[in-house]
């Protein structure tokens, strides 16, 4: 029998931890002990094991598991609990392809590869020093290439792309996405800067859009969204944004949402346009059926 690699026991121990507290519940160590038991029932795990696991935790992963005088379990995550959870997902699956050598076969990995990821530890070192970087950026509408000379600030993943997050050193017009798949030559411009910006800010701007592009003409609202059931089951395993909030209905599901409405969302939505019935608002409603009546004269 194959022995589990460490590392993916000991995201399977903070993950664990992780979910109880997300639904308020603190485990006791022998909680712990017996789910990793059960995720594993051909090893012995006892509660040496999970003392050394604690320390590996924190040396590893950089996490500090804590407990309180009942000896029950949680992780100080704060506001950073999405964070901490994709971040595992993304540890624990690179964990596992390392052992994919012995089991090539069961493993088939998409062609569609997001590209420019070379480049994340590059930038990353730029925005701790606070580096102006320039880079050559390729312009999808125009097929253009142009210089930008850009205060970085953040990186954010999007629908398996990844952005660097900043604001226009030249031009100060507010933050901007460059997806690193259209970006090359990244170099330091020579010099410093100071943060126009806090990381709450970026987060609060973002956190109003479906995916990285803005439309800074429109503002935030509720919008009502209606689909069959199919369509509905997806969306519940799958939600369209974090403000999502379902409800069952006679012939499906009604979805309502608070977000800006950028293009970007409107393609999202136009992809289950078999079932979509846009209750709200009325000007959303008119664009999507605009889109699909052109769609429709462009294919008879």
């Amino acid at each position: 029998m194959r022995k589990t690699i460490p590392t993916i026991r000991i995201i399977q121990v903070v993950q664990y931890i992780n979910e109880c507290n997300v639904k308020r519940i603190l485990p006791l160590k022998k909680d712990i002990i017996s789910h990793i038991k059960n995720q594993f029932p051909d090893e012995i795990y006892n509660v040496q094991q999970f003392d050394r696991d604690k320390l590996k935790i924190r040396e590893e992963l950089g996490i500090d598991l804590k407990c309180n005088k009942k000896y029950q379990y949680y992780i100080d995550s704060s506001d950073q609990v999405g964070l901490l959870e994709s971040s595992l997902d993304y540890y624990e699956m690179f964990s596992i392809l390392t052992q994919a050598n012995a089991l090539p076969d069961i493993f088939w990995i998409s062609d569609r590869k997001s590209l420019g990821l070379n480049q994340i530890s590059n930038v990353v070192s730029h925005i701790n020093n606070k580096h102006v970087i320039q880079f050559s950026y390729s312009k999808y509408d125009t097929n253009e290439t142009e210089v930008r000379t850009i205060e970085p600030l953040a990186i954010k993943e999007s629908k398996e792309r990844w952005y660097i997050i900043g604001n226009d050193h030249k031009l100060d017009k507010g933050l901007r996405a460059f997806g690193f798949d259209r970006i090359s030559a990244v170099t330091y411009f020579g010099i410093n800067f100071s943060p126009k910006y806090t990381l709450n800010e970026i987060k609060a701007k973002y956190d109003s859009l479906f995916a990285m592009f803005d439309a800074e003409n429109k503002e935030v609202e509720e919008i009502i969204l209606e689909f069959d059931q199919r369509d509905g089951n997806y969306i519940k395993s799958f939600p369209i944004h974090h403000s999502q909030m379902i409800e069952k209905t006679e012939n499906g599901v009604r979805v309502t949402l608070k977000l800006k409405t950028t293009p970007d969302f409107i393609m999202e939505i136009m992809s289950r346009a078999w079932s979509l019935n846009v209750v709200k608002p009325v000007s959303l409603r008119h664009e999507v059926s605009k889109i699909l009546k052109d769609a429709y004269l462009r294919n008879q």
